[in-house]
């Protein structure tokens, strides 16, 4: 846009005004530009605390970290035991079942044993209630006699057998 009369603006603007107009202005620049460096210090200051806070924050994260890794090194410890207290009961049952089982199979052999023997003392018997009716002679008798004797013996002898086994096997199960 022109301006037509330049006459018009010559006589509005004289050269004195605009000249106090520009040192108005210059001392209005100069106020801004005083405000900003102000403003520019103040917050080199804000920045400043504001790093020496994030600093402080670090070296907090890193006391936290060590402690983490602290705890993480105790953790690791306490898998080791229990994987140490795991194989170890592992063994302990492995031993156990093992044990437990030749115990049963062992008082299994004496149980057919006893059953054995109250079949042998059970025909005995009948074979004295025989001689009994008939009045077997003497050498038979003495037989019977000497297998019952052999007989209590040997049963005599298990019962000594069964003792010692359940106390075997009542110390290996309290180691």
């Amino acid at each position: 846009m022109k301006i037509k009369n330049n006459k018009k603006v010559e006589a509005v603007f004289k050269e004195s005004h605009v000249i106090i107009l520009l040192e108005d202005m210059r001392d209005d620049i100069k106020l801004i530009a005083e405000g900003v460096s102000g403003l520019r210090e103040e917050m080199d200051r804000r920045f400043e605390e504001v790093n020496k806070k994030f600093e402080q924050i670090d070296r907090r994260f890193e006391q936290i970290d060590r402690r983490f890794e602290q705890i993480d090194r105790r953790f690791e410890q306490m898998d080791e035991r229990f994987e140490q207290s795991d194989a170890n009961f592992k063994a302990i049952f492995k031993y156990q079942s093992g044990f437990s089982d030749e115990v049963y199979g062992r008082f299994n052999q004496i149980d057919k044993r006893f059953d054995q023997l109250d079949s042998e003392l059970a025909e005995i018997k009948e074979e004295l209630k025989k001689i009994d009716k008939n009045k077997v002679d003497v050498k038979k008798f003495n037989l019977l006699e000497k297998r019952v004797i052999k007989l209590e013996r040997k049963l005599e002898g298990y019962n000594k057998i069964v003792v010692r086994r359940k106390k075997q096997a009542k110390t290996k199960a309290g180691k």
